[in-house]
């Protein structure tokens, strides 16, 4: 099915892994032969996301939204902008997590090792977790 193409191999399986980890109905499909081993390798992403994450990924496409604000209580918002160095996907959360510096630890105003705010990115379809410089667009 994939050759050569090892990353692509990578990637499905840990898309495999993360959504039968996640997804109880697609788990339980695939226990009692509902669903056979080469029907769940050619689910796409979408059809491998649990009832509640397709809801959602449709209450945004039909609002017209691809990035937007998922999560208001504990400030993680979905976004394209970060690229998973894991799975090479672009299905995100993010949340801002620092920008402020150690008044203790810097030794000069200005210095040119000033932190910058952080974000703690999670992609969506590996569970892989980072944390970079916010993408300004």
């Amino acid at each position: 099915m994939y050759g050569k193409d090892s990353t692509n191999y990578k990637t499905k399986s840990r898309s495999l892994g993360f959504n039968l980890k996640e997804n109880e109905v697609l788990r339980e499909a695939l226990l009692n032969n509902d669903v056979t081993a080469a029907q769940l390798c050619n689910l796409s992403v979408q059809q491998l996301a649990s009832n509640s994450r397709q809801k959602e990924r449709e209450l945004h496409v039909s609002k017209g939204i691809k990035a937007s604000v998922v999560d208001l209580s504990n400030d993680k918002f979905a976004s394209d902008k970060y690229r998973c160095s894991r799975c090479k996907g672009t299905d995100t959360m993010y949340e801002y997590v620092g920008g402020v510096r150690d008044i203790g630890k810097s030794e000069t105003w200005g210095s040119k090792d000033a932190s910058a705010a952080q974000v703690q990115v999670s992609c969506v379809q590996c569970g892989f977790q980072w944390t970079q410089e916010p993408v300004v667009t």
